[in-house]
């Protein structure tokens, strides 16, 4: 897959030469100078890094995401490049879903309101032989409310605290939904309104002088009038509009709809089984919460991971002349903890725990002789999947 660079993340000396996207290999061709590419790259990081604070949690979950997997830690400062606990919080919600929802409440509204006309297929309002205006800004003013609504019942689906930062989220996906279905209806009343002007019906405004759009502009914002003030007492405090039951139960369904992982094609034999003595007492505690994490690797369909962790916690088990028993407990510790972090979402796993314990197990399991071979083998999956 080629890699393409954005015109905004140029260094400056060759900002004015491409198009707003350029592959690198065309880079480097018209360039002849790579390290001119790597600049890009640079100008990248530091975009990262200066505006990081002011990324959406989703974004940032994004891009760091992105930085475990390519394994670019090396130019990434971990004290500054992390996710807040607010940025924790908000992506706890699953505003995603809670998009999709509201999007599918936008559709009905146009299936039963609005039709397409003419050659570009513009929206207007359809007229049945009534005036049906105030019966569309009604249910656009409606659909602005279920903008929070539905957010809040995802927040309380999510069982986390709502915190004033967490409510200002809301507020603000709220405020821009608002203004998104404002200029929505703008057009939308623009398209479906047979002007006067100078006494002709007016269907293309590129003649009107800046007088007569004005003032259709005018007309255009008194009409909207309804809307606006139905809006404001929503936009002004989210938290008065709860969620019915029944909108936090349709929400819940679908969330569970949405969320089903994809069960993986084949089917891997990774359950750990150690009979009684083969371990010690203590030991025999990480065997559960291992396989029941393997189990949720497997239907995540993780395989490389699962897989790794499950043939070195084999090896270990299974290993009786190179290790004590008390190695064999602090390794199983170690994969236990491992297996716990890879069922978490990257941006709520403990970087610094993982890199240490993996340090660790490497070592140990380096050492131990007979086991140096399996971590040759198995390392390098758990080390790519953490991004250590």
């Amino acid at each position: 897959m080629p890699i393409y660079y954005h015109w905004h993340l140029l260094p400056e000396a060759c900002k004015s030469r491409f198009p707003f996207e350029v592959r690198r290999a065309d880079l480097i061709k018209l360039l002849h100078d790579p390290a001119l590419v790597d600049d890009c790259f640079e100008t990248a990081r530091l975009r990262i890094v200066d505006s990081w604070d002011e990324l959406e949690p989703p974004t940032a979950s994004v891009i760091l995401g992105s930085i475990e997997a390519m394994r670019l830690w090396s130019y990434f400062d971990r004290d500054i490049i992390k996710l807040s606990e607010t940025s924790r919080q908000i992506l706890s919600v699953r505003f995603d879903v809670a998009d999709m929802i509201y999007e599918d409440r936008h559709r009905r509204i146009e299936e039963r309101w609005l039709e397409r006309e003419g050659i570009t297929e513009r929206l207007v309002i359809a007229r049945p032989g009534i005036d049906n205006e105030p019966h569309v800004l009604a249910a656009f003013s409606e659909l602005v409310m279920e903008r929070s609504r539905i957010d809040l019942a995802f927040v309380s689906l999510a069982r986390v605290p709502e915190t004033a930062a967490l409510m200002l989220f809301v507020k603000d996906r709220l405020q821009k939904a608002y203004e998104e279905k404002r200029d929505f209806l703008r057009k939308l009343l623009k398209h479906s309104t047979f002007w006067k002007v100078r006494g002709e019906i007016v269907l293309d405004f590129t003649g009107l002088n800046r007088g007569e759009r004005s003032e259709i502009a005018r007309q255009i914002e008194a009409r909207l009038q309804s809307f606006k003030e139905a809006c404001h007492a929503y936009v002004e405090d989210p938290k008065r509009w709860r969620p019915s039951i029944v909108l936090v139960s349709e929400c819940k369904t679908f969330l569970v709809g949405a969320t089903m992982p994809e069960k993986p094609e084949t089917t891997y034999n990774w359950t750990i089984n150690a009979p009684v003595g083969v371990i010690s007492v203590g030991a025999q505690a990480t065997i559960g919460p291992i396989n029941q994490n393997l189990r949720e690797l497997h239907d995540k369909g993780a395989i490389d991971i699962g897989t790794a962790i499950s043939e070195l916690t084999k090896h270990v088990i299974a290993e009786t002349e190179s290790i004590s028993s008390a190695h064999k407990a602090e390794l199983l510790e170690h994969l236990e903890l491992l297996s716990g972090q890879a069922v978490l979402p990257p941006e709520q796993r403990k970087q610094g725990v993982v890199r240490s314990v993996t340090e660790s197990l490497a070592k140990g399991l380096t050492t131990a002789g007979a086991l140096a071979e399996a971590w040759d083998k198995w390392g390098d999956p758990i080390r790519h999947f953490f991004g250590v």
